[in-house]
């Protein structure tokens, strides 16, 4: 599937409008951020390749589908890849990710022990880093860490709420529960390595046309500063890739590829 993919930009469109049917079935608070959780499941890929990777994070009360979200989306697309960390260290998770392109996950997350050694090990992710770690001999273990990591709970841990740095980190994507009576999630027919090995392909192939639009963004940040009161260039930083794949799929009813609810998502230490 994926040498016969190769090649196919319509592709994009087609994986972007099968995955982006499945995200919408959960109750997002705002609609529109399925589109965008569509296209970080998509670039998670990839995260190796992007030159700043936000931390997504998937918040709501009991109920509201996160978990399902983890087993039906990005496990059953990525399978072995998605590396669950619900209760690992820091070193632990440099370890098992470290070096590779596991998708990190990191579910009730504010119950970890270990928040903010974690948090500052994802720190290097963002643009790239190399966590070393001392051993017995005269060589040190050195991992590469260029991962995009996904982090669910109930509510955000307080950690964040006291550190706008890393909350500016963030693009938070909230959930409300899913109504009573509403159908059951609906389930990908294909198997999820085909539906992988396509959204594989499809990035692969119209990479350059991302990258380039992502710095595109960038570099217009000033423009999407004074349109949009209260976000911040960490802000543009984090949306700039999926605000890029959202420019070339489309989607309907999507009225801008720059979310207006990013303007909320981040506040100054001071204002706080």
């Amino acid at each position: 599937v994926f040498e016969t993919s190769i090649g196919n930009r319509a592709l994009l469109k087609e994986s972007f409008d099968l995955l982006h049917s499945k995200i919408k079935q959960w109750n997002w608070v705002v609609p529109s951020m399925a589109a965008f959780v569509t296209a970080f499941v998509m670039l998670a890929i990839v995260q190796q390749a992007m030159k700043w990777r936000p931390w997504i994070y998937v918040t709501g009360a009991a109920s509201t589908g996160k978990t399902t979200f983890w087993e039906n989306i990005l496990q059953h697309i990525y399978g072995g890849l998605v590396e669950r960390l619900d209760k690992s260290t820091a070193h632990a998770t440099a370890q098992t990710i470290g070096n590779s392109g596991r998708i990190p996950v990191f579910d009730e997350f504010e119950k970890h022990k270990h928040i903010p050694e974690i948090l500052e090990l994802a720190k290097l992710f963002n643009k790239g880093g190399q966590k070393t770690s001392g051993t017995g001999s005269d060589k040190a273990h050195r991992f590469d860490l260029h991962h995009m990591p996904w982090f669910g709970s109930i509510y955000l841990p307080k950690k964040f709420m006291q550190d706008a740095a890393q909350e500016s980190r963030l693009v938070k994507f909230e959930l409300n529960k899913i109504p009573q009576g509403a159908p059951a999630l609906d389930k990908f027919d294909d198997d999820g390595q085909v539906i992988s090995a396509k959204i594989t392909a499809a990035v692969i192939t119209m990479w350059e046309v991302l990258e380039e639009r992502a710095q595109k963004i960038n570099a217009d940040r000033h423009r999407l500063l004074q349109e949009h009161p209260g976000i911040k260039i960490r802000t543009v930083e984090n949306f700039m890739y999926a605000s890029a794949l959202l420019e070339i799929v489309v989607p309907e009813g999507l009225e801008e590829s720059f979310p207006m609810w990013a303007a909320t998502q981040t506040e100054d230490d001071g204002d706080k």
